[in-house]
């Protein structure tokens, strides 16, 4: 498989660092590791670590030109793969850790800490849910609006891949009510979520 051909699979196998024309960069592993304020600060890795479809945001949109869009051939070798969405799904704790969150499984109260398979997936019910620290970390995410952005390309990058289910548990928890959000960004969740989920049928 070609590293050019399939640059997020490559940066997702920890194969090839992420890119950037400026700002700070690193391999996926590394990434994960970079506290709170990092990735607050720091925009150019969240397009590495969710990239989407190219008809959703336009050609080089986003403020990294050097990341790379899901192209339709791609997105179909991590729809088929295992490893590759398990390394999404880290992706996808860690930021829910960022805004103050976890993901759950079924009735537990525990945090998600084993990898996903294909009928583990289909059998389970996930639910996202507030960590201790949420107050914080969501007043953060209220000063910060462009998380909002983050949000909806998080939520692209797991439906892509066939992690709907992920998908639609993180917008439940903010269309609960349980935190207050203008409505045009709740709108455009929802809209983001049921273009994507009408896509993969």
């Amino acid at each position: 498989m070609s590293l050019t051909q399939y640059p997020n699979v490559a940066f997702y196998q920890n194969k090839a660092p992420s890119r950037a024309a400026s700002g700070r960069t690193g391999f996926h592993h590394e990434i994960l590791q970079w506290n709170d304020i990092a990735l607050e600060r720091e925009h150019c890795f969240i397009q590495w670590l969710f990239p989407n479809r190219e008809e959703y945001w336009g050609k080089g949109a986003g403020v990294n030109s050097e990341a790379y869009n899901f192209s339709p051939e791609e997105a179909k070798v991590f729809r088929s793969s295992w490893e590759l969405k398990n390394n999404v799904l880290e992706s996808f704790y860690r930021m829910l850790k960022f805004y103050g969150l976890k993901c759950i499984k079924g009735r537990s109260k525990q945090k998600i800490n084993e990898k996903m398979t294909e009928d583990k997936y289909l059998r389970a019910t996930f639910s996202v849910v507030k960590e201790d620290n949420f107050v914080e970390r969501q007043a953060n995410m209220d000063r910060n609006t462009h998380n909002y952005r983050r949000v909806t390309r998080i939520m692209n990058c797991l439906c892509d891949i066939g992690l709907d289910k992920f998908a639609k548990a993180f917008y439940d928890f903010y269309a609960s009510g349980e935190v207050r959000f203008p409505k045009m960004t709740l709108q455009m969740w929802e809209e983001s979520l049921l273009r994507q989920l009408s896509s993969n049928l």
